[in-house]
């Protein structure tokens, strides 16, 4: 009752919601496993794998192995059809981004432009923002990614302490339902800019090579990409803002 009316103490609460809601995703992913390399019946396993968000742990065609021995088993059923039809449209998405990635996509190399809906209803270019800035993380991220959402506190935290230095946090959601991508934002209470993508298959996804989420660039003033994905997770965020940042 208190945080509805004390704004610190809301932030303070929600990011324990957040740490706690990160817990209990790591504890599913453990359970998951579990499961998987237990001996269940197929059909839990299947169930499990429905539940399976980190592609590096198990690879697209892992799973779409997985999901062949059991159809074996189980027969040809809705649930493996749909999963199956599913991951096999992000494994030809992949690689029919693939080369454009590699020329495109690496350090060095320039962002791309776009227009895209801000919160306030506007469209809104990547550019007026990543110009007034020293540098900007552009972060996509979705509702139900859980993943993205266990790295807000660590980028929140880092957000306040170089937010005064030219650092600017630029997230493009791609959440196809609006409503999905707000209740999230003011559920995490970002301090950030936010955008809206909701085309999975737009050009602009494409050329920010997609896949899965959360993919992230820091961008220099200049338009230049000066690191990606890892180098801007968890405790590697603060390193590589304290390279650039001064």
């Amino acid at each position: 009752m208190e945080a509805e009316t004390d704004p610190d103490k809301k932030n303070l609460l929600q990011d324990e919601v957040n740490k706690q809601s990160s817990k209990l995703m790591k504890m599913g992913e453990k359970e998951t496993q579990r499961v998987l390399n237990g001996n269940y019946p197929v059909e839990q396993k299947l169930v499990a794998l429905l539940f399976v968000e980190d592609f590096k742990t198990i690879s697209v065609d892992k799973q779409l192995s997985l999901l062949d021995s059991y159809e074996k088993k189980l027969g040809k059923n809705e649930m493996i059809n749909s999963q199956r039809n599913y991951l096999n449209s992000l494994k030809q998405s992949a690689e029919e981004m693939a080369p454009e990635n590699d020329r495109s996509l690496e350090v060095g190399t320039k962002y791309f432009e776009q227009e895209l809906l801000n919160t306030d209803g506007k469209m809104q270019k990547l550019s007026s923002i990543i110009s007034q800035n020293k540098f900007t993380m552009l972060d996509f991220w979705a509702s139900w990614c859980g993943y993205c959402r266990e790295e807000f506190p660590t980028i929140k935290e880092n957000y306040q302490a170089n937010k005064g230095k030219g650092f600017e946090v630029l997230a493009v959601s791609i959440d196809f339902n609006d409503k999905d991508w707000r209740e999230a934002m003011k559920e995490e209470n970002v301090p950030w800019i936010n955008l809206h993508e909701p085309d999975f298959k737009s050009d602009f996804i494409k050329k920010y090579g997609i896949v899965a989420v959360p993919v992230s660039y820091l961008i220099s003033q200049d338009g230049t990409i000066v690191a990606k994905n890892d180098e801007l997770r968890g405790k590697n965020l603060e390193k590589t803002l304290a390279k650039y940042i001064k």
